[in-house]
């Protein structure tokens, strides 16, 4: 099995594999395949998405998750060369399109302020196609992760609901490649296995050039991350060109310990 875009410590488990079992029933060969362990990831983890991939596509109606060079419209190039992952590679998106790609499990052992970032190009038909990301833990049940200016996030949803899914999106046209990224504050402490999935839907009429996403990337925080909880001293205001003292709280945001 290629490992080939995952961080080199980040495999912690082994890929789906089959105990090839016989039994034997007068002439008769009966081959049993017993599944062990799905493949599981540690942080950090980074996928350029140009090798074989442990993404996975499910597929509902209408257009579907593809990977490789997309080479229609405004969606035809990847953001690194020579794959990403694009709706329809050479051709515009379908009407009711529902469509979801979904990460393998990625196991976080309470970390802190890990940040999720992806590139993104898209051109879909504003207020009604477009794209979502959500998250589950331990296999449970699909959460929409964020809000549209989410106040953790940069370039995050472009509308907080469109007419194909009644949930938030990247809708319209983001007029070329950009960077999106969220500090998993709602993951702020959680050990176990989550997965991520990407899920496309559109409207039954009028479509767009597609969706594109690549170089998807969960990192931790530095160790040395700090910032100002609390400012103490001065309150409101404090004079041009004086020099004075500051009273602050400062935290690590990687391990969230004071320092007073």
């Amino acid at each position: 099995m290629p490992q080939v875009f995952i961080h080199k410590n980040s495999l912690i488990s082994s890929m789906f594999r089959s105990s090839l079992r016989l039994i034997v029933v007068g002439i008769v060969l009966f081959a049993s395949f017993e599944p062990v362990q799905a493949l599981t990831y540690s942080l950090p983890f980074r996928d350029n998405f140009d090798t074989s991939s442990v993404w996975t596509v499910q597929q509902v109606s209408g257009s579907s998750w593809q990977q490789g060079s997309p080479s229609y419209g405004t969606t035809s190039s990847s953001h690194s060369s020579p794959s990403c992952w694009d709706v329809e590679l050479n051709s515009s998106y379908r009407d009711s399109t529902i469509s979801y790609l979904v990460s393998p499990q990625i196991n976080f052992n309470g970390e802190y302020n890990a940040r999720l970032s992806f590139w993104q190009n898209f051109n879909t038909e504003d207020y009604f196609d477009g794209a979502r990301l959500e998250f589950a833990l331990n296999g449970g049940g699909w959460i929409t992760l964020g809000l549209a200016s989410d106040p953790n996030a940069e370039n995050w949803y472009s509308r907080n609901n469109i007419a194909s899914s009644n949930r938030p999106a990247w809708c319209g046209s983001s007029n070329g490649w950009i960077q999106s990224s969220f500090v998993l504050v709602p993951l702020n402490g959680f050990s176990g296995n989550v997965q991520f999935r990407f899920v496309f839907t559109s409207s039954d009429s009028v479509h767009a050039d597609g969706y594109s996403i690549d170089d998807f990337f969960i990192d931790q925080a530095p160790v040395f991350d700090a910032g100002i909880v609390s400012l103490f001293y001065p309150m409101h205001f404090a004079l041009e060109n004086a020099m004075d003292s500051v009273q602050c709280v400062l935290k690590t945001l990687a391990a969230l310990l004071s320092i007073h």
